[in-house]
Formats: structure tokens, sequence, C-alpha cells
């Protein structure tokens, strides 16, 4: 057994169970908690089944939100608490697509989060942002930073490694705990569960040498994961195996504590010996009133246990003389459901806060919760004995050199986590004047970051207590280990070269090639951009470096000796000193001149993968599929080898192929064997082969698992994206790729089938899917049209593809990839390399024009709105208007336009003589809207000539010096409206260009502006520069120069305006449509202006229902303690009930429930129930609530009133009941004994929330549902007739009943589904006309029925499932689809909506269609309300609605047929103005129904012209011809 597993000396302590007691010599026995009085975030919408609710760090906590997503919120460091009410989402958004199973936090790296959810074998890995608001602005992050794949199915549970921040341990289903080296993202060790179990909870001991797993046998197993893989010790813990086990180190101690539950159902927690596991050194029974796993939290500094469970408070455990003692109980003013422990850094020891932990609230709330000791001078010293150093993460230490040194323990480094305060001078004793002190702003995320990395540089020089089995001290071996093993930086060089070559006859020449020297590698291609190097060079292989004469290079290696030629002596020289330092970084440690390198003695060659970042076996297409040996180094190089591990390793074969990813120009997942048309490439969980494009080939590699596909692409991507920032290359994550037919001759592309791809914003012609090399290449889609519906045009070449869908969106893609490709320097005129000169060179004071853009106008609002410089506004156009700012001279007017003249507090309004009337209207709103954006404070003057000369003369002075100028032309050219407005945005990552071209339109939207970006636009003669409050100062140095190049290449040169968000001006805002009170006439789409014939608008599209069986619904309400008083009160008679009849309820009542309870904290509380039954009545329930009310203001105790609708009953009402809850029929009577006289029936259900229940039903609509109970009672006997795929529970529930109802003594008779009927129940159920082999539905499983409720109240049709279902959930108003698996009724409410019954029965279609569990012949129909059929009846539990007795005709149609009747578009002139009018159609449009012949015959006028009359006239000709 390793020496760090059984070294020391174990306590000599009685190993017997004992009871925790209080010892008096404990400091803290005289705990305290204290609550602030806001919570820090208030309606969270948490997933209330997920296993993990909270997890915490330094800097931020996260919650899993429901839906598969993940919230992440900050912690705030605000002396005051502003809560935060979380509306919608969270402040950032973590999307999973399946609910959250556990997440872990990095303890060295904070803004480092793993997470793996309930359906996949995937470890994500994420990256927060630095600048996340606290606010809930629902900022999401779509794709994970990185991706673990290795495990087979669910990853359970997530622990980071105590000392090695970049390990990582997680333990899934496939019994395996894997730990990970994330920084490289390799499963480096594979740990087996003994018996195949799951693991359920991770620890790992001081130093992280072992690691301790709770088994789901209820084992615990002790591992030393770097010597063997399988377990050192393996113990029984004796708490039960079918509840969770919880376990934690406590160290530095060889001490281990698990918590559990007994046989008997009560929580303990053992304590253990890892030097013997035979026997625990302790247990402890836990008592109290809170529910669900004991989760341990150890307290690093201190020797205290915190016990936290749901319902109760915290508990202490102080461990002293090698066992637990309980020092205290601590409560919380507030019920949590979860509790985690804050790091120390938050304690105020000025406070005495020895720790300080995160709650969730029952109400879903989030708070901190603080445990202080109380000291008579701990405001005025600091008090060492509650603050020791603490040990943290080492922040030198390396994954790799963790692996690698198996007999090396990396020890962590002891901090003062809370620094010794100034205590005098800092603290005002005064109270009013700390009431005075302004509170201080909270620091940012950065400031929290600055923070946190300070401390691991705050080593503490107290000695903290070891345990025997470390072997390294802080600062040490270990230390110094990690700190050599840090990688040096890479040596990176590229260039183009002349290359010597030898023809046959020995005569030299010299070839141009392209050289590039990576890191560990000299890499000899083609020319710049080829993906296959021509051969390389590895740095251990060379012997011999030297300059020879002005500009050559000598490179002699073991292999091949290189000489090349460069353009100058100072690139020669600077090749050299790169290539030896190169060199001496591999091993090469002998100084060299530049001149001259001198042999060297052969040195052992490196391991090869040792830069290898991923590795695997995998089939590669070279003409036919083969096996290779691929690897992908970190210098993006993808290297092929035979299968043969062994001669790679040791490096005697050199690589069949090598590719340079640096290039690529996708990488992404895709299905060998599908043959669709069209494509978009995506990750699923079924692609298990990938495509990499490079610009000159293909590469095809097929896997194992769709897993490791996804493995392979995220790390090519990242090591691509990492090494290709710099130079520009990007990388497709999806490509849009099918088969297209060429028809037309052309240049570029001969005629004949490809299979084609749009990458990069060019277009990639092969021959088939799976060719390596392409047949032609359209490098710039330039132009594009649409020929067809199933062609377009691509630079002259036709394109025909199958159907039209696939066309639309082969031209989508295609718009996008123009926008994409769009050349901004090629438009300003400059290279790439002259760009970045300028941005180098630029700062932000100057990129507004100071010299060195002369003839351009810059306009600042600033100084308009301050009266230094003057703006004029042209309005131009009839029709379509356009508003755009012209030079503020006199020559600039003209007579068929309207200007305005902005002058900071005066604004003038001048109309051309022949302007038109929308015109002048445009120009005036213009002008008003000036003045309301500067608070009203300028004054609006309208110029006139002729009535208002001192206006006119104070108009004309500001744009002119003559006193005489010639009047505006009377005429002009129209302005020209189908000028595009272009927007160009600042990408986030830098790539071929400094902007990306993201609109290119008439009608833009403010979507396009982003925070952290700045945009130029250009529209008309503007140019608007506009910054985002976030952009950098890059970003805003790029616009300005952009937008500078491209006014001043304009002729005449444009104005170029300064916008910034949340101060843009009224012209910016008229260049968009959506901005708060302004749709701009001249930039209104034209379809906006249009009438629509035919429907107003259609029905919502059909909304996707989740197909497989629901999870069970969160609980309406938790669980209240046990122990205390139910009392129930009949409100027809205003007495209490016996005790013995709590749990009978009629339908024909209303009850009142009051239940007293203490809390933990002694304090009483009450809560009150007020139940109304179905038959009730109005007069009832009103007179049940004035005495709910009554009933909660009596006493002393606060009391929360809750109304509990038949059927609807929450689960902590039902458990308070000491039998099986029955409703009966009717009204209770007077007398005691409800034992009945007549036969009756109950239907019995068990719940989603696990409740069973009774309800008495009619015998002629007992329904015989195979999937639950009927209980019959007829006399003395009760008969129990059982559904084939009821549950055991519904089946004792019906004993329960019966003892109930009949007494002890009563007879039970079961009768099975399919079994002869005893002749007693089978007189009683002819008699009523049914018959129990009258089964609905026919099911083969036991399937719950689902409901699906249809509401388009609000305007948009949403869709609801509806858990236990019960009559009054059919809202007249309402569709709802029921789903009995063979049969699913779609439901039509009185007054529903037609839009609401297409969308309920197009969703039933398309849910039916992509089922997996509902057979193929599955029943669909319609029937609508007081007409359903007495099966569909029979589904809700109990009484139907009022009306159930009213003879109406049964309505039942197939779903089909209806569907079909309410999508049809039109109709005949009969059917329109007869009688029997489809309920359906809008009787104001009934013309719209009509089709054209019958409609020019009715009307007597095309519909074109009827369409542009005006409604009054459309309404006086439907009232000639009667259709009206």
């Amino acid at each position: 057994m390793p020496s760090h597993l059984t070294a020391g000396h174990s306590p000599a302590l009685s190993r017997q169970a004992s009871t925790a007691t209080i010892p008096s010599a404990s400091k803290y026995k005289n705990a305290f908690s204290a609550t602030p009085t806001k919570a820090l975030y208030t309606h969270l919408k948490i997933d209330a089944t997920a296993p993990t609710k909270l997890k915490c760090n330094d800097l931020f906590f996260a919650a899993p939100m429901g839906n598969g997503n993940l919230g992440v919120f900050p912690m705030s460091r605000a002396t005051v608490i502003e809560t935060l009410k979380v509306e919608v989402h969270p402040p950032l958004l973590l999307p999973h697509g399946s609910q959250i199973q556990d997440f872990e936090f990095s303890p060295s790296d904070p803004l480092l989060l793993a997470t793996s959810t309930r359906t996949a074998g995937l470890v994500r890995l994420w990256k927060i942002p630095t600048d996340v608001s606290p606010q809930p602005v629902g900022r999401v992050i779509d794709a994970a930073t990185g991706y673990l794949a290795a495990h087979e199915r669910r990853v359970e549970v997530l622990k980071f490694h105590p000392t090695v921040g970049s390990v990582l341990a997680s333990g899934a289903m496939d019994a395996t705990v894997r730990l990970w080296n994330v920084e490289a993202m390799q499963d480096r060790i594979t740990l087996d569960c003994p018996d195949t179990a799951t693991p359920q909870s991770l620890a790992f001991d001081y130093c992280g040498d072992a690691l301790a797993v709770a088994a789901s046998d209820a084992n615990m197993h002790v591992f030393d994961p770097r010597a063997q893989v399988t377990a050192v010790q393996t113990a029984a813990t004796m708490h039960i195996a079918s509840k969770p086990i919880r376990l934690t180190y406590l160290t530095p101690d060889r001490l281990i504590t698990t918590t559990g539950f007994t046989k008997l159902g009560t929580r303990e927690l053992a304590l253990w010996d890892v030097a013997n596991l035979s026997t625990p050194l302790q247990r402890i029974v836990i008592d109290g009133t809170g529910v669900g796993a004991l989760q341990p939290l150890w307290d690093t500094g201190l020797p205290v246990l915190y016990c936290a469970s749901k319902g109760e408070g915290l508990r202490l455990y102080e461990l002293t003389a090698g066992l637990l003692r309980e020092s205290t109980r601590v409560g919380m003013e507030k019920q949590a459901t979860a509790v985690d422990l804050l790091p120390k850094s938050h304690c105020e020891p000025r406070k005495c806060e020895i720790a300080r932990f995160l709650r969730l609230g029952t109400d879903n709330s989030v708070e901190t919760t603080s445990v202080h000791i109380p000291r008579a001078n701990g405001e005025t010293h600091f008090q060492h004995d509650l603050y020791p150093p603490i040990p943290v993460t080492n922040p030198a230490s390396a994954a790799s050199s963790w692996f690698d040194n198996f007999t090396q323990s990396i020890e962590p480094v002891m901090i003062d986590m809370v620094p010794e305060p100034t205590m005098a001078s800092n603290i005002i004793v005064d109270p009013v004047a700390n009431l005075l002190l302004t509170p201080e702003a909270a620091p940012t995320i950065e400031e929290l970051l600055e923070r946190h990395n300070d401390t691991f540089r705050r080593k503490s020089t107290v000695t903290y207590r070891r345990a025997a089995s470390t072997v390294t001290a802080p600062g040490s071996v270990a230390e110094e280990d990690a700190a050599a093993a840090a990688p040096p930086p890479g040596v990176y060089r590229s260039g183009p070269v002349m290359l010597e070559k030898h023809n046959w006859i020995g005569l030299a020449t010299w070839e141009p090639h392209y050289m590039a020297l990576k890191n560990k590698r000299l890499y000899v291609l083609h020319a710049a951009g080829d993906d296959v190097p021509v051969f390389y060079i590895p740095m251990a292989a060379i012997t011999k470096l030297e300059g020879v004469g002005d500009a050559d290079l000598v490179v002699e290696a073991e292999e091949r000796t290189v000489r090349a030629r460069v353009a100058t002596r100072k690139e020669r020289d600077a090749w050299v000193d790169a290539l030896r330092t190169a060199a001496a970084a591999t091993g090469l440690s002998r100084a060299a001149s530049v001149k001259s390198l001198p042999m060297l003695p052969a040195l052992p060659r490196p391991r090869v993968g040792a830069n290898a970042c991923l590795m695997g076996n995998l089939q590669v297409l070279a003409g036919e599929w083969a096996e290779r040996l691929v690897v992908l180094d970190e210098e993006g190089m993808l290297h092929m080898y035979l299968p043969d591990i062994k001669a790679y390793t040791t490096g005697k074969k050199a690589p069949l192929e090598s590719i340079d990813l640096t290039v690529a120009l996708s990488v992404r997942l895709v299905h060998t064997a599908s043959q669709d048309d069209l494509t978009t490439s995506a990750a699923d969980s079924q692609s298990c082969a990938m495509v990499v494009n490079t610009p000159k080939r293909i590469l095809h590699i097929r896997t194992r698992s769709p897993l490791e596909a996804t493995n392979w692409v995220d790390q090519i991507r990242r090591v691509v994206t990492a090494k290709s920032s710099d130079t520009g290359s990007p990388i497709a994550d999806a490509v849009i790729e099918g088969s297209v037919q060429i028809t037309d001759a052309s240049q570029s592309v001969p005629p004949g089938s490809y299979w084609l791809a749009l990458l990069n914003g060019g277009l990639y012609y092969t021959s088939t899917k799976l060719s390596t090399i392409y047949s032609a290449i359209l490098a710039h889609i330039e132009t594009f049209n649409v020929t067809s519906a199933t062609a377009f045009r691509v630079s002259g070449t036709t394109h025909h593809v199958q159907t039209a869908a696939a066309c639309d969106a082969w031209v989508t893609h295609l718009e996008e990839a123009r926008l994409r490709s769009f050349d901004i320097l090629h438009a300003i005129g400059t290279t790439r390399a002259a760009f970045k000169e300028k941005v180098n060179h630029a700062t932000v004071g100057r990129w507004w024009g100071e010299g060195g853009h002369e003839g351009l106008t810059w306009v600042d609002e600033a100084s308009v709105e301050k009266g230094e410089s003057k703006v004029l506004f042209a309005v131009c156009g009839k029709t379509r208007l356009v508003i755009k700012s012209v030079p503020a001279e006199w020559e600039s007017l003209r007579c068929d336009s309207a200007f305005v003249l902005d002058y900071g507090q005066t604004i003038y309004h001048w109309n051309g003589s022949s302007s038109s009337r929308v015109c002048r209207a445009r120009a005036l709103d213009l002008a008003t809207r000036l003045r309301k954006s500067r608070s009203n404070r300028p004054k609006v003057l309208l110029v006139n000539d002729e009535t208002d000369r001192a206006t006119f003369t104070a108009f004309r002075s500001l744009l002119t010096t003559n006193p005489s100028p010639s009047p505006p032309p009377t005429s002009t050219s129209p302005a020209s409206t189908s000028t595009p407005t272009r927007i160009f945005r600042t990408t986030a990552i830098p790539r071929q260009w400094p902007m990306a071209l993201v609109y290119e339109g008439t009608a833009p939207s403010k979507t396009l502006l982003e925070s952290e970006t700045a945009v130029v636009l250009v529209a008309y003669e503007d140019v608007f520069v506009w910054t985002g409050a976030k952009s950098s100062p890059q970003d805003r140095i790029v616009a300005g120069l952009v937008a500078a190049a491209l006014a001043k290449g304009m002729s005449p040169p444009m104005f170029v305006r300064r916008e910034g968000e949340l101060r843009e001006s009224v012209l910016w805002k008229e260049k968009f449509i959506d901005y708060e009170g302004s749709l701009p006439i001249s930039l209104r789409p034209a379809a906006l202006a249009q009438p629509t014939a035919g429907h107003a608008s259609g029905p919502t599209p059909p909304i996707t229902l989740s197909i497989p069986h629901m999870q069970p619904p969160p609980p309406t309400a938790n669980y209240l303690p046990s122990g205390g008083v139910l009392t129930k009160t009949l409100t027809t008679h205003f007495t209490p009930s016996p005790q013995d009849t709590t749990s009978v309820l009629f339908s024909g009542e209303t009850y009142i429930f009051e239940y007293t309870y203490r809390l933990a904290s002694g304090r009483e509380r009450r809560a009150v129930f007020f139940w109304v039954g179905a038959s009730s009545g109005m007069t009832g329930g009103g007179a049940g609530a004035m005495l709910a009310v009554e009933t909660a203001r009596m006493g002393d105790a606060n009391a929360d009133i809750v109304r509990v609708l038949e059927g609807k009953e929450p689960p902590d009402l039902c458990a308070l009941f000491p039998d099986p809850l029955i409703i009966r029929l009717g009204q209770q009577p007077k007398t005691r004994s409800l034992t009945p006289s007549q036969p009756i029936a109950f239907d019995i259900r068990e719940t989603r929330d696990g409740i069973c229940k009774a309800t008495e039903v009619e015998i002629k609509d007992t329904p015989f549902y195979a999937a639950h109970v009927n209980l019959f009672l007829i006399s003395n006997t009760a008969y129990i007739w059982t559904g084939s795929h009821c549950t055991t529970k519904e089946t004792q529930c019906a004993r329960d009943v019966a003892q109930n109802l009949l007494g002890n003594g009563s007879a039970v008779q079961i009768v099975p589904q399919g079994s002869v009927v005893p002749p007693a129940l089978q007189t009683v159920l002819t008699n009523a006309g049914r018959s129990p082999l009258q089964l609905e539905p026919r099911i083969s499983v036991r399937y719950p029925v689902r409901a699906f409720v249809f509401d388009g109240v609000s305007g948009q049709v949403k869709m609801e499932e509806i858990y236990n279902i019960i009559p009054d959930d059919l809202s007249a108003s309402t569709a709802v689809i029921v789903d009995t698996l063979t049969t699913i009724y779609v439901w039509f409410g009185a007054t529903s909506r037609p839009a609401e019954k297409i969308t309920a029965m197009q969703s039933a279609l398309a849910y039916t269609l992509s089922s997996a569990v509902h057979p193929k012949g599955v029943d669909l129909v319609v029937t609508q309300a007081g007409a359903e059929p007495p099966e569909f009846r029979r589904l809700f539990a109990g009484r139907w609605t009022p009306d159930s007795n009213k003879s109406a005709a049964v309505s039942v149609h197939p779903l089909q047929t209806v569907l079909t009747e309410y999508t049809r578009e039109t109709y005949s002139v009969d059917v329109l103005l007869g009688d029997d009018l489809p309920q359906h159609l809008d009787v104001t449009k009934l013309e719209t129904y009509l089709e054209t012949e019958a409609f020019e015959a009715l009307f007597g006028m095309q519909r074109d012209a009827y369409l542009a009359l005006p409604l009054w006239k459309r309404d006086e000709v439907k009232k000639r011809v009667g259709v009206f």
C-alpha cells in the first residue's frame, strides 16, 4: 500500500457509536448566525429536479435554471445590498440543451467552470467573461470553451484537484472515474469502480494524492490514482444504497466523513480513519426536521465541519482529539433548498465572522448567511485564532508534472486568506457618523479577480499543522519542479525563400519556396498557404546551422541538408537567430554565433508525442478508407502515421503525411452515410465523422463514436483558432453543402453534376460528396441572382437544385457569404499591412480627423448643440422621402425640397416653393424631434421670406454672406432613393478584414448594434461612426479610419458624424426602423405601405411538444415539518371534524385545514388550507373563503392561506393526513358513520407527485383504465380491480380505503384485469351498463395521461402542459390536446379561436409523426365542449362538468378532416352566403375566401382594383353585392 495512504499513527479511540454532546470548552458553542435584510437575487427559475442546485466561488455562483440552462451570477461585494429580481433570464446563461447534472468551479481559475448534463457523457468547460453585469440581462454564451469526451454514459459528479487546479476528476454511470488534464483536454487516468457501481461523491486528500469515492452500492473506495487503477481500500459505509451518500476529507488529517441514511430512514454521519477503514471511528445519528441528505462542508482553516440539509439550519462539529463533537446548531431565518460555503475572503474579521454561506431559499431567492463568534474585543483586536492560514491551490503547479511524477506530492500553498486589518484607525464607533458615511462602490469583477490573484502571492509565515502523509513543503521541490515544468515561449518565423536544387548532372538551380519555423520543426512548402509541406526538419535533428555569403542559410540535419537564400543579410541573420533559439529549446545547449553552429554530438531523439494534444487510430479516406494513427500537435499540424504506436513513440517512423490546419477553411462533423441533397453541418449525437477543408484539398476522417468525433473537432478548432488569430484565417463552424447541376458552359465551372460547399465566402466544387480534391473553385462571390424557383446564377454560372426550399437556403447563405467576404480594405484603397500600420500609430483623439483628413466635414452633436457649428438637413423626394445632410450653404437649397437648419438653440424650417405637403410635414417633424431631444430648449422658427423678413434674414445670414444671393433653383434631379444603406461592424476576433459588412439594404434594425463594437454606417451623403459603450479604443480607431477613408473616397466628400451609444442623434435614429417613436417614411419597407390580399394573418406555426415521458413536475409546495397538529373544519357546520374522518372529504362541501407546527428556531407557525369541492357551488365557496380568512387571523402565530381545488391537492397537504385521501360524492351526512349503504365505486390513481387518492365515481362512469385501480364496495366486501399496468401503491391505497370505510372485518377480493369477474360485482356493473372488459384506452405500457393547453388570449398562441388535469382546466376559450397513447383528442372550447384550434391540431399531428413511443395506428380525433364522448370524460378523475347529465349529441371527428376544413382557403358563394357558414371564418372578410373567378363575377371588378379602393368604398361595394 502506498506510504501516503498508510503512514502515521492512528488515534486509539473508541469505535462505538456515540451521540455528540456539546463540549463546555468549545469556542464555537456560542456561535450565532446573521442574515442581511435583503436578498441578492429573487424569483430565480430554478430547476427543482436538478441534483446540484447551487455552487459558488469567490466571484460567481451558479444554479440550474431549467430547460437545460445554467445561470451564472456575479457575487455582490457592495456595502449596501440591492435586491435584483430575475424576471426572465439570469445575468449569464449557459445553454446545455439538457438538464444539468453537476457543475464545479475551478479552485485556481475563478473564471473556469466545468459542467455535466443528465443525458450525455460529456464534460463542458466554460470560460466566464469578466464583464458580466449583475443585472439579469440574459447574456448567452452559445458554446462551451472546451469539451472533455471519454465517458460512455452520464457524468454524475465533478471534482477539481485541491493543489493542481488544471486536474479534474469526473465520475460517470459507466462505473469509471476519469482524471483529466484540463489544459491539454486529455483523460490521463481511468479508475474502475468495483461491481460497476456509479460514483456519487468524490473527495481528494490534502495533497490530492488519494481520491475517495462514494459509490451507489453504499461502499467507499480509496484510490491512489497514479499508482493503480483499482481501489487501494474499500469499506462498507453501512448507509443504505437507495439514498445519496456524501463524503469529504477532513484535511490535512487522514480522516474521512460520510453522510447518509440508516435502514430506518434516519440521517447519520460517520467518521473514518484512512489507515483502517474496517470500522468507523464514530457514528452520529442526526435528528431534527431536515429532509434530504446531509451536505458536509469542511472549513480548511478551522477544524470545523458544517452540515447542512434541506429544511433546517447548520450544524457545527468541531474536530477535537480525533473525534467530531457537536458544538452548536445555527438556525436560518428561511428554509433553504441548497447551501454552499463561500471562500474566507468574504468574511469580515472585525465582526468575528468565521464563515459565510450562500443559501438558495424555498422561495427561489439567493442570500447570504454569516456565522459569528461573539468576542468582547472583536472590533478592536484581530482574532488570530479564528483566522489561521488556509491551504489553497498551488499556482505554479502543472497538470503534466502531477501526472508524470508518480511518487511526488504537490502541497498546497498556505496563505492568509483574511489579512489582518488595521483595527483601530478604520473603525468609527459613533453610530451617527457611521450612518453619514457614503457607501463605497462595489468592486468590478476585474478588480475582484486581481484580489484573488493577489492572495496567491500573500504566502503565510505561520506553519500550518500538516498530516504525516505529505512529503514536501511550500516553496520546496514541488514548487520548483512546477516552475521548471512551465513550457518555454514558442519560436515562430515564416517567409519566402529560394531553395537550392541540384539536377541530374549536378548543376545548382534556385526555386522559390516558403519556409515556416513552428517552435520545434522547420517546414518547407511550395508556397504560402499550402496545407501540405514538402518536408520538415525537427529542431532536435539539426547538427549544423551556418550563415554563408551575403544572404544564404545552411541547415544540416541527420537526413538532409538545406541551403536557402533570402532577400537581405539582415533577414538571414534573423532566420539564424530564430533557428538557434528553437534548437536550443529542444536540447542544443551550446552557444552558437550568427554565422556558424559547430557540429554537435548525436542527441537522443525526443518523444514525438511530447507536443501532441490529441492522438488516436482513425479511418482516413485516401482512395479507400484506411486506418491511420492521427496526431494533432499544438502548432496546428495534423500528422498521419501507420497504425504502429510503438514506432511513433520511439520516433523511428516519419509521418506518411502532414497537413497544416492553420490554413483550414472548415472543420465540422458530418454523417458519412447521409445522402441529403442539402445539409448544414452541425454537431449532433449521431455524427461519427469529420471533414477538414483546406484551400487545396479535403480530408475525410471517421471516428469510432460521436463523442470522439466531437472531441477531435473541438480540439482542432481550439488549436487552429489560437494559431491563426494573427493571420486572420477564418474557420467555419457550419457549412452549407449539397448537390447541384451545372448546365451552361462557363470558363470557371464546366457543365455537369457537382457536390457544392460554401466555405469562407467561396464556392468549392467536387465531383462527389467524398471527393478529396476540388474540381473547381470560385473564391469570391461578386454577384448572384435567382433565375427560377429551383435555380440561381453565381458569377455567370447557373446552378440547378432539386427543390425550391433548397434554392431559398442557398440564396440566403450566399447573401450572408457575400456580406462576410466584402473586402473593406479594397474599398478604401489600402492593404492589410498599411492599415495595420495606421492603427498602430493612431490615437483615439486623432481618428476624428485632426490632421490628415483635409476636405472632410466632421459633425459633432455636442458642438452643434452649443451653437459652435451648424448642420443643414435636406428632406427630398415625393413618394419616398430621403433625409440627408448637405453643406450648410445657400447653394444647397432646392425649391422642390424642405430643409432644416440646426443652429443649437435655434432650429430653422424652410420649405421650397414646389415641395410637396408630405415633404414639408416630414421636415417639420424632424425639427420638432430635434427640439425634443434637447429637452425642448431650442425654438423652432418657420422661415417665410414674405411674412417674416427678420427670420428669413437671420436664416440667410447663417448660410451666406451675400446680402442678395440668387434664389434657389426651381428644379433639380430627384434624390436617389435606391442607394442602399451599408453597415460595417468591428469584429471581436481579427479575421481577414478589420470591419465586416453586416447589412446592406434600405431598412436596417438597431439590433445590429452591439455595445462591445464600433459601427460605420454609410447612407446617401452621410457617414456615421457609432461607438458602443463597451467598445475598445482599438475598435474606435479602426472605425474612425474606415469612416474617414470611405467619406474621402466619395465625390464630393461625405459628412462624417460622431454617435455614441445612448447618445444617438435624431438623424441617426432616422436611418433605422425600430428606434422608439421613429418609423421613418424614407426607410419604411415597401411591403408595409402595400395592402395585403387574402387572409390578414395566418395561424401560429405548430408548437413542438416534448415526446419522451415528462419528468415529475416540481411540487407545488415544500413538505411541512412533521409533529404538528392538524384540525379539519367543515364550513357548513363550522365545527371541527373527528380525527378519524380527517382524510374523508365530500365533493359538495368546502373544508378548512389548519396545521400548527414549530420551526427549528422554536417559533410557532400555521398553515391554513382552504379546500373547495368540485360541486360545492358559489355559496359554499364564498362561505369557506370567509372562514379561511377568519381562521388565519386567529391566534398569535403567522398563518399562510392556500386555496386548493379538488383534484389539485398539493403533496404537502396529502402528507398531513393519517390515511389516504378519499373524496366522496355529494355532501357530508350529519351522522358520524361514513359506511356506504349502497354499492359505490372509487377511481384510484397515483399522480405525478407520487400521491395516491381515491375519488368516488358513478358506477356507470367507472373508468376501467389499465394503468390504474378501481375499488367497488358492495355490502361488506371490497372488490379491487387492478389494471395490468397499475402500481403497487395504488393497490395498497385501495386496501386502505376499504379498511377505512368498511372496517377491519371486511373481505377484500382482488380482480386482476382479464380475470373472471365475481357474480356480485358483475351484477352491479351490468345494472349500471358497465363491464370491466371495456378498457379505455387499451394500452400496452403504463402511460400517464398528458394534456397540453393552447391559449391565444395574448395575441400569440402559447402552449402549456397541465399536470393532474381536472375538468376545470378545460377553459372555454382554449384548445386542449389530451394524449392517452393510443388516442389523441383535440378538444375545442366553446369560445376558442380558429388560431388556437389550428395550432393545436397541427401540433398534435406533428407530435405523433415525430414520436417514437406512440403506435403507428394512433387515433387522432377532434371533439368539442358539451359533446365529449364518454371515454374522454372518464379520463378525468372524479366528477365531470355540471352539465355532464345533459343529453348532448356526441361529436367526434377525424383530426385530418377537421384540419383540412379549417385550413381551406377558398369557398363557393353558396357556402359564404348561406345559413351554415363555417364558424372559423371571419365574417367581416368573406370576400377574401372567394376564388378569383367567383370574385370577379360577383363584384364585377378584379381583386387588385378592389383592394386599391378606400375602405369606405369597399364597404359600399360589399353592401351592393350582399357580402356585408
